[in-house]
């Protein structure tokens, strides 16, 4: 059964035996009214009653003591049984508010437990969008290292070539002179 099962009992109990002790204290109340009765009955009839009658009134008084009596005792034990189920029905309120407490601790604690797993999975996530830049990122900077690579490559050949051509500029420059000065001395000669 249950914590919440358990307490409706518990109260239904109680509610039972509060009731029955009740009509039972409204049982004696109502005994005890009528041996009064009785006795004062008793008393004003008791100079004009003959022996029976007064034996037989005490016989009844006597009846209705023992039974005050017994319901008496009833009564007491309702009480003391009533006065239990109410100690053990506030342990368990007690019970089940602290448990209502720590069911409202851990439903507070699984919120936040479900607050911080959205918030992984959007770390997570930021997390593969950013391996997939750096992916992009890296994959861009090896090719531009290759081209770059290619570059240097092209540079040194074209610095190579700007030396062979500056070379071959030079011998040209040269032979343009010489040719320059030959062609003076036949035009001077002519």
């Amino acid at each position: 059964m249950s914590k919440n099962q358990i307490i409706i009992a518990l109260v239904v109990l109680c509610l039972v035996g509060t009731i029955w002790g009740s009509v039972q204290d409204k049982k004696s109340e109502s005994l005890e009214r009528e041996l009064a009765a009785l006795k004062e009955q008793a008393t004003v009839t008791a100079p004009v009653a003959d022996d029976t009658a007064l034996s037989q009134a005490k016989s009844e008084i006597e009846a209705l003591t023992a039974r005050n009596k017994g319901l008496l005792e009833n009564a007491a034990t309702l009480k003391g049984t009533i006065a239990s189920q109410e100690e053990e029905l506030a342990a368990l309120k007690k019970e089940a508010q602290t448990a209502a407490s720590g069911s409202q601790g851990a439903e507070a604690l699984r919120a936040q437990l479900e607050k911080r797993g959205e918030e992984l999975k959007k770390l997570e996530q930021t997390l593969a969008a950013t391996k997939a830049e750096l992916e992009k990122k890296s994959a861009a900077l090896a090719a531009a290292e290759e081209t770059r690579a290619g570059l240097e490559e092209v540079k040194s050949t074209l610095a190579n070539n700007v030396d062979v051509y500056s070379a071959k500029s030079q011998k040209l420059s040269a032979e343009v002179e010489e040719y320059t000065l030959r062609i003076r001395s036949l035009e001077k000669a002519l």
